[in-house]
């Protein structure tokens, strides 16, 4: 099975794995695509490579709150697909700012989105089938539907928000699930 990989979500995953202290490599990336998100459905598994759409899981105004400043619409990102169904897609909501400051969602199957968390992070109760939160981000699955959510901060003390912080967009996503 060929996968192509989306770039923008291969970095997240890799910043994600260096943050976490996970020893499982991420996705490569090898080409990516974006999706406009006016031709899409509003289903996620199994749909035709350009249909899928992961920004439907989070609400602007929310990803907002949680950042602490505006941001712009979401970008849907193909993460891998098998040139046939999409694995893996990401959404990236980026400060109107333009300082680097951003929150993104993966979304695909466990065995893609997994890896990025590993058994790192603490338990997170009551959210979903299973959840895990360690610094800046906040893994979760709902059956065989795999979320990643992470922060990039342009903050010169290079911390990152606690994953509890994320909760509230989980359960958002969760909904939509």
């Amino acid at each position: 099975m060929k996968i192509l990989a989306g770039t923008a979500a291969a970095a997240a995953l890799l910043l994600t794995l260096a943050a976490c202290g996970a020893d499982h490599p991420a996705p490569t990336a090898n080409s990516h695509q974006q999706t406009d998100q006016s031709d899409q459905s509003d289903d996620g598994d199994d749909q035709p490579v350009n249909n899928f759409k992961s920004c439907q899981y989070l609400a602007k105004a929310d990803v907002e709150s949680v950042l602490g400043e505006p941001v712009k619409d979401g970008v849907d990102e193909i993460g891998a697909s098998d040139g046939e169904k999409v694995l893996s897609a990401t959404c990236n909501y980026s400060a109107v700012a333009d300082n680097g400051n951003n929150i993104q969602l993966s979304v695909g199957s466990e065995a893609i989105i997994r890896p990025s968390i590993g058994e790192g992070g603490k338990p997170i109760a009551d959210l979903g089938d299973e959840a895990r939160g360690a610094n800046g981000i906040i893994y979760f699955r709902k059956g065989d539907k795999s979320f990643l959510i992470t922060e990039v901060k342009n903050r010169h003390d290079e911390s990152q928000l606690d994953p509890a912080t994320f909760i509230p967009l989980a359960q958002q996503a969760l909904t939509k699930a």
